[in-house]
């Protein structure tokens, strides 16, 4: 057993006495008890792929798990097991992207050239979905901004200031979609994509389906997440489970077009990580509704923003969907309390996104005689309601209880960006 410190593996064209051309992979590796190499026959090179069964294979967490024994003097990769140190990250990049800071980026979808079996309303909810993919879990420093449809057709050449996905009827080969980037220097300046509809295997189905393709179908989010990570400057990955790993899942549900990590440190190691910071503060209490205000002030927008309201002694409160805040902007939930109005509340009050990004308040109100039912006339005050609280008499149709319900109202006040 040879005890492994490194390893590098090549594959190239070999002549073989069954056929003109073969491939093999070789793999060079370094040990505590010298250099060995293994010549094994299959192996990807370029759009070239051979599958073998002992081929080295890249894991979870970047670490390549190989084994080399001898064998009657003949060395084998047998059943691998863990090797010893982390390798370079499965990614690779293709050292250009749109610039530096907080870069938006708009991408625009020509969905009139698409064939009429095609729904144009369901290409472009899926073509922005995409688009929130990248930026809701990339969380990097640079922004995919839907610009809207577009009739350009036109494809690579040049920077036209139109980054459009379109369609073409047919190509060569096994290719299903394609990106082409317009580069000066090394700054991404332009980058289309071209969906195709058949190539020399036959018609390609594109599936618009949000719950995924059929088994061995084509999913239209899938491809285009993948793609839209070329136009960001990214190289495929290595690693299988990787959206951008080079050959697509012959199942593509919902899962299929979700970030892996490797896909994010791909992304974050050319723009940088974005983060955003929130901060919650109270508007208003009364004995009906907590009102609270949500900033950010981070780098960042923070997604999915979802707030809750725990309370103890004699109110209680709900939850709250506020959605996405953008960075330098702020918005008030407001949530409906329930319970008998007496007496003195303490509790907090939360917010996260949907990475974790939290802020919290503590709270703590009481409630007295001296508290008008929210009913009252404003126009006539003491005129539509009646004082409420602790010994005071309920105009609640339920006596001594206002029941409300439990629904939270997101009131949004924007703040522009600095």
């Amino acid at each position: 057993m040879h005890t492994l410190l490194a390893f590098v593996l090549a594959t190239q064209v070999v002549e073989t006495p069954d056929q003109p051309w073969a491939l093999e992979t070789v793999v060079q590796l370094q040990t505590e008890e010298g250099p060995l190499e293994v010549r094994l026959p299959g192996g990807q090179l370029g759009d070239l792929r051979v599958d073998v069964s002992h081929t080295p294979r890249l894991v979870e967490g970047g670490r390549y798990q190989l084994d080399v024994v001898e064998h009657e003097g003949v060395l084998r990769v047998a059943e691998s097991v863990p090797m010893g140190g982390v390798v370079a990250p499965p990614y690779e990049l293709a050292g250009v992207s749109w610039g530096s800071g907080t870069v938006p980026v708009d991408f625009f979808l020509n969905a009139e050239i698409w064939p009429s079996s095609y729904d144009r309303a369901g290409l472009e909810a899926a073509y922005t979905e995409v688009l929130r993919i990248w930026n809701r879990d990339g969380r990097a420093r640079v922004e995919l901004v839907y610009g809207g449809l577009t009739s350009n057709s036109s494809y690579g050449g040049g920077s036209d200031g139109s980054n459009t996905t379109k369609y073409e009827s047919s190509t060569w080969g096994s290719t299903l979609a394609v990106s082409v980037r317009t580069v000066v220097g090394s700054e991404i300046r332009d980058c289309d994509i071209r969906f195709y509809g058949s190539n020399t295997y036959g018609a390609i189905d594109w599936s618009l389906d949000p719950n995924g393709a059929p088994s061995g179908g084509n999913a239209f989010r899938h491809t285009l997440v993948h793609e839209q990570g070329h136009c960001l400057g990214i190289s495929h990955s290595n690693l299988e489970d990787a959206l951008m790993y080079a050959y697509a899942p012959s199942e593509q549900g919902p899962e299929s077009w979700q970030l892996h990590a490797d896909d994010v440190a791909a992304l974050q190691a050319i723009y940088g990580v974005a983060t955003p910071v929130l901060a919650v503060s109270e508007v208003s209490f009364t004995p009906s509704e907590l009102v609270v205000s949500v900033a950010n002030s981070g780098d960042w927008t923070a997604f999915d923003i979802t707030g809750a309201v725990s309370l103890t002694g004699d109110f209680s409160g709900g939850e709250a969907t506020l959605g996405d805040l953008v960075d330098g902007s702020s918005a008030e939930l407001v949530f409906p309390l329930t319970g008998e109005l007496c007496g003195s509340s303490t509790g907090s009050v939360a917010v996260t996104d949907v990475h974790g990004t939290a802020a919290s308040l503590d709270l703590d109100h009481s409630v007295d005689c001296d508290t008008v039912d929210p009913g009252d006339d404003p126009d006539n005050p003491g005129t539509g309601g009646e004082a409420v609280g602790c010994g005071c008499a309920s105009t609640s149709p339920i006596g001594g209880w206002w029941l409300l319900p439990l629904v939270a109202v997101a009131r949004r006040r924007s703040v522009a960006r600095g």
